[in-house]
């Protein structure tokens, strides 16, 4: 259960960060790096599949807390507006972010993210927690769409974890009449758990 008291990544941690990417080549003035990048999730109303707003046992709307996380934006440098991939980590979001941070050199931004409670970020993690699917998927349709250096279009990656992460976040997000969605274009979850039930919650049924 993480407090306000967190607070971001430090400058060492920052310092760290800019080693691990001179060693993949990544050089200093080539990229620009945002260490502690605030995103504030609002209160949201839990829906169902087909839009509804799910009731708890007194007929009231289930009501998702607000709560700040925490991010660390790798883009290319300039002002150039690009695609954002979007790293949602419950582990650490500097390890993922230099897992991947090839991918600034190819005019892709990165925003990586530690999910609610994990990390930086606020409040109380709960694995695989339906907080978590609609609080990355705010970050995709409404703050990142938002920023100057996004082009409005987002993919999602990494393994395990954060694979799962991005199969439930999509379950979520904003689409069109046509049902396409209007942010998000792309996934790739490494790994992910092929069956949830039987893999971790009743091994073996």
């Amino acid at each position: 259960d993480v407090t306000a008291a967190r607070g971001g990544l430090s400058d060492a941690d920052g310092a760290n960060l800019v080693q691990g990417l001179q060693s993949q080549g990544i050089a200093v003035g080539a990229y620009s790096l945002e260490l502690n990048v605030r995103v504030t999730i609002p209160d949201q109303v839990r829906t169902d599949a087909k839009g509804n707003q799910v009731l708890d046992a007194s007929g009231q709307p289930v009501t998702l807390s607000g709560i700040d996380l925490w991010a660390t934006l790798l883009r290319p440098a300039g002002n150039k507006k690009l695609p954002t991939i979007v790293i949602a980590s419950a582990y650490s979001r500097v390890v993922f972010l230099l897992e991947y941070a090839s991918l600034v050199q190819r005019d892709y931004n990165i925003l990586a993210v530690d999910v609610r409670g994990t990390g930086s970020s606020h409040g109380q993690w709960e694995a695989f927690g339906f907080p978590e699917h609609y609080d990355m998927a705010y970050v995709i349709d409404t703050f990142i769409p938002g920023q100057s250096w996004s082009d409005g279009r987002v993919g999602m990656l990494g393994p395990s974890y954060l694979g799962i992460t991005q199969l439930l976040a999509a379950g979520n997000i904003e689409r069109n009449a046509a049902g396409v969605p209007t942010h998000l274009k792309a996934i790739f979850p490494l790994l992910p758990m092929s069956d949830a039930y039987m893999d971790i919650v009743r091994h073996g049924g």
